[in-house]
C-alpha cells in the first residue's frame, strides 16, 4: 500500500516542483528584464537606429547576468542624461528578438558602439579600455567595435568623449 502511494506522490511532487520553478523563473525574468531597458520590441533593426544620425550604444544583456544588472542603473542614467545626443538601446538575449543573430555576442554584457554616421566606432589611442574590433571575413571591412563585460560610468564617459559626444 505504501509503495502505491509513493508511486503517485513522487511524480506529483516532481511535476509541482517543475511548475513552481517555471513560474519563479518567468517572474524573475520579467522583473529583471523590464527595469529600465527597452527590450519590449520583437524585432531589432540597426538600420532604423542609424537613421537617427546619432551615435549608438547597443547593450546585449541577460536578466540572469549579475554584471548586466549592475550596469543597468548606469545605462539608464546615461540614457536620460544624453537623450538626443546618443541612442542607448538595451537588447535582452533571453528574449526572442529578431535581428540580433548577426551580432557576435559570446558573453553578456556585450556592448557595440557606432558613430553618428552609423559606422563602427574607432577608439583613439587615448582610450585605455579593452575593445574588440570585428571585421568582415569577405572583405576585411571593419563592421563592429565591441566591449565584452562591465563598463563603469567613467569608462562610458571616456568613450562618449572620444566619440565626440558632449
Amino acid at each position: 500500500m505504501n509503495k502505491k502511494i509513493l508511486r503517485i506522490v513522487i511524480p506529483v511532487l516532481i511535476v509541482i516542483s517543475v511548475i513552481g520553478i517555471y513560474i519563479v523563473k518567468n517572474n524573475n525574468d520579467n522583473a529583471l528584464g523590464n527595469s529600465g531597458s527597452d527590450t519590449s520590441s520583437a524585432t531589432f533593426d540597426l538600420n532604423e537606429l542609424k537613421k537617427e544620425k546619432l551615435p549608438i550604444v547597443l547593450d546585449f544583456s541577460s536578466a540572469t547576468c549579475p554584471p548586466c544588472r549592475e550596469m543597468e542603473p548606469t545605462l539608464h542614467k546615461l540614457k536620460e542624461e544624453y537623450k538626443g545626443k546618443v541612442i542607448i538601446k538595451s537588447i535582452s538575449v533571453d528574449a526572442d528578438v529578431k535581428g540580433i543573430e548577426d551580432f557576435p555576442v559570446k558573453v553578456t554584457p556585450t556592448l557595440f558602439f557606432f558613430d553618428e554616421k552609423g559606422n563602427p566606432y574607432k577608439p583613439s589611442k587615448d582610450i585605455d579600455i579593452q575593445m574588440i574590433e570585428y571585421s568582415s571575413k569577405a572583405d576585411n571591412k571593419h563592421i563592429y567595435t565591441a566591449r565584452e563585460g562591465l563598463l563603469t560610468e567613467d569608462e562610458f564617459l571616456k568613450i562618449f568623449k572620444d566619440m565626440g559626444i558632449k
